[in-house]
Formats: structure tokens, sequence, C-alpha cells
């Protein structure tokens, strides 16, 4: 059994007002970061100042003064083997990485993510190797019992992985998120952007085509350099819209033949590089393909996977629709098929 631990017994003091209670996108922080554990734990445990909040299928506790005394008061009534400690004020951490954490803990007996030090970093005024530098996030997952015993006779630490360490001389670590921030200040709260993307290509003579990198059958494919994947085209110039960037002609001209019939997924590999170099992440997509063929609602679910897994976004943020041009135009004789995207993404305010 697998129990979540939400932490949200804090005054908000740094930040001036509820952090918690701030809109993002329709959803306060603290329904956000409780929302990451639906469907992954069995029991969600939520501790707050005062212990009186009601969220449907979530137990509600009383905290304490210190972030220990409110661990300590949720791991008291929790009743899973494993158990995951989160901060509510860390709304951006994704699904994904929420699963992944509990799957190796139950190897590892702990899962703690990190991302690595991007600055230049100083101790006692002397720069110092940053890449042994890790910058630890939540949640971290532990085995209850022994998290439990660590924080026997235990002193305040910043957090249960150093109190964890300190038990057991040792914590496994994984590979943690970028956009996975902390709100304290309202410095930290993101930046988001909108970006759109149009392509569109004519048909001729083939053996099928390619869409959101799932191969198609059809008696047709594309007239394009690349293989012609009219929605990853669309998808990259709506992400390089959003970093303020020129547009895929610029990146990846039709007259350099390193890009003849490339696999388009490979360009939006080197897309999302310089999303994600610019402290970047998609938060949800929308295509809209508009085809009079082939008929594309079997493949639909397979490209959502498919983008969902290349964005590194979860696959409840993309959404796919596919219509046809009503007899109208190049389109609607079948002899092209053209992409709308939509994407938002939100980046880490410098």
């Amino acid at each position: 059994m697998k129990s979540a631990i939400i932490v949200g017994a804090g005054q908000s003091v740094r930040f001036g007002e509820n952090k918690l209670s701030l809109n993002l996108l329709g959803q306060t922080v603290l329904e956000k970061s409780v929302a990451l554990f639906f469907g992954i734990a069995d029991q969600i445990i939520l501790v707050t100042a005062t212990g009186t909040e009601r969220i449907d299928g979530v137990e509600v506790v009383k905290g304490g003064k210190t972030r220990q005394q409110s661990v300590l008061a949720g791991l008291s009534v929790a009743r899973g083997d494993v158990v995951a400690i989160h901060d509510g004020a860390r709304p951006f951490c994704s699904k994904e990485l929420v699963q992944k954490l509990f799957d190796e803990c139950t190897t590892f007996k702990s899962a703690v993510p990190f991302v690595d030090c991007r600055d230049t970093a100083y101790l006692d005024d002397k720069p110092i190797d940053r890449s042994l530098i890790k910058l630890v996030q939540t949640p971290q997952v532990f085995d209850k019992a022994k998290l439990a015993s660590a924080f026997e006779n235990c002193q305040d630490e910043t957090d249960e992985s150093s109190l964890f360490f300190k038990k057991f001389g040792t914590v496994h670590f994984v590979k943690g998120e970028i956009s996975n921030t902390k709100i304290t200040t309202k410095e930290n709260l993101p930046i988001y952007k909108v970006g759109t993307g149009y392509d569109i290509h004519k048909f001729q003579k083939g053996r099928g085509i390619v869409l959101c990198g799932v191969k198609i059958d059809f008696d047709k494919s594309f007239v394009a350099h690349s293989d012609g994947d009219v929605a990853i085209h669309a998808v990259m110039d709506a992400i390089l819209s959003c970093c303020n960037q020129k547009d895929i002609g610029h990146l990846f001209p039709d007259n350099d033949m390193q890009y003849h019939k490339i696999d388009s997924t490979k360009l939006l590999s080197k897309v999302c590089d310089i999303l994600w170099g610019m402290d970047g992440v998609v938060n949800s997509l929308s295509l809209s393909i508009v085809a009079q063929q082939p008929k594309l609602a079997p493949y639909v679910d397979k490209m959502k996977q498919t983008l969902s897994t290349l964005l590194q976004v979860d696959e409840s943020q993309v959404g796919i629709s596919a219509t046809t041009a009503e007899g109208i135009g190049e389109i609607g004789e079948g002899k092209a098929l053209a992409v709308h995207a939509t994407v938002l993404c939100s980046f880490v305010r410098k």
C-alpha cells in the first residue's frame, strides 16, 4: 500500500500571503499538489495548520509548529508500507515522476528527486565543483518503517532525505524535473506563454504518412524534404514561438541535405532541448488536424501517447482533434493535410 503526505501547515511568511490558495490555471497551488497523487497513492494525507479543511478522497490532519512535527502528524496515520512526503507549495511536479519515485523506492527503500546545479557555486567564498552538487526536490518516497526509525531522536533537518541519510548513511537519488520548483516567494511563480504553429503539406502517391511520429496506412505520402510529419512541424513552431525563437524553416532549412527524409521526432527533440535549456516546459498541447482523408480516429490515442513521451507532458494534457475541410479547397479535395497547434509553456522566472 502506498501513502502520500502533503505538507501544507506553513504560514507563507516569505510569500506575503497564503500561497497555497493562489489560483494557477483554475486550481489552487494546494489542489494541484494534492492531485498529483490521485490514481497513484492508495492513501492521501494532507497536513494543514488547522486540520479542518475538507477535500474529497483526502484525509486531513493538523500539523505542528515545525516541518518535522507536521510530517510526523501525517506519518502517524499513514497506513502504507511506502510513504511519499511532498511540499504543498510544489505543484509543478509531473505524475510520471511521482510514479517513478514510488517504483524506485520499492527496490531501493528510498527515492529522492534531484536536479543538477547549473550555476557557478561558492562555499565560504571559494568556488566548488558544481557537478558534485545535487539540488533536492520533493516528493521524497521512503520505506515507512525506515523513515519512522530515522525520526527517532532526531534534530531538525531541512527535509526527510537529510534525516534518512543521517540514520542510514545513504539515499537513492532519482533524476527530478527542472519545472518541479517550490513556491517560496513571488519570484518563484512561473511565466506562462502561449504559442501557435501551423503547417500544411500536399500529398503525392506513396505508401503512407507519419503524424505525431505514428505511421499511418495510406496510399499517398507527403511532398516534403523531411518525413513530412505536419503535426510535429506545427508543434515545433508553436514551442519555438513560446521561446521567442525563429521557426523551423530557419533551424532546419529544406536545402540542407542533413534533414532530407529525417525523422521529425529527432527535430522535435532538438526543439525541446532549446525549451528545456531556457528552463521551460510544455504544460499542455492542443492539435487540430484538418484532413479529408485518411481516417485518423484509429490513430489518435497512439499519437497522444507519442507526443506525451516526446514532450515530457502528462498524456491528459495532450488534446488532438481531427476534422475535415467539408470538401473545400485542396484539403477538401484530398490533396493536402494541415495542422494547427497551440501549446502552453511555462518558464522559471529569472
